[in-house]
């Protein structure tokens, strides 16, 4: 019977050191907060501020591709002009079907030209997307997985049996 008053006062005395133990996992994870938040709130910002240049990169594509289609639109426009000078500038002795047939000509080639354009623009502006949603993917900060570092840590089962692995 002493043997087992033995056993059982050698195994309380384990258990309440164990606790302890427990106890001070704890208040040492109290003191750390303050650093945890920070380094989160060093996180935000950073991806925050990462998400802003991005948004900036974009608007200056943006810009670029407007100012490139506005040359390229003044450009074929003038072409279209020279064209259609030329062609109405003609002496009376050209063949006038000829003319016309031409003139008729004129404007679904540059409405093919305009379209050809507009589709390599759209096909650039998709990649960039592609590319940007890549980047924003990659700067997603998943709230859950702040948390559940922490609340895994201070599971029960690891609080009292695996106090060495938090």
């Amino acid at each position: 019977m002493k043997f087992v008053l033995y056993i059982s006062a050698l195994f309380l005395g384990f258990a309440a050191a164990n606790r302890e133990e427990s106890l001070a996992v704890l208040e040492d994870m109290k003191n750390l907060q303050p650093a945890y938040k920070n380094y989160l709130d060093y996180t935000v910002n950073l991806v925050a501020n990462a998400k802003l240049n991005s948004s900036t990169v974009i608007v200056n594509f943006h810009d670029d591709i407007i100012r490139t289609k506005e040359q390229y639109l003044k450009a074929a426009i003038a072409i279209e002009s020279y064209l259609l000078t030329q062609l109405n500038s003609q002496g009376p002795g050209v063949d006038t079907n000829c003319l016309d047939n031409l003139r008729i000509k004129v404007t679904p080639e540059m409405n093919l030209r305009g379209r050809h354009f507009t589709t390599c623009i759209v096909a650039v502006d998709d990649d960039l997307t592609k590319e940007i949603d890549k980047v924003y993917h990659q700067l997603q900060l998943d709230g859950p997985s702040w948390t559940d570092s922490t609340s895994t840590m201070l599971s029960w089962g690891r609080i009292f049996l695996r106090i060495q692995q938090i």
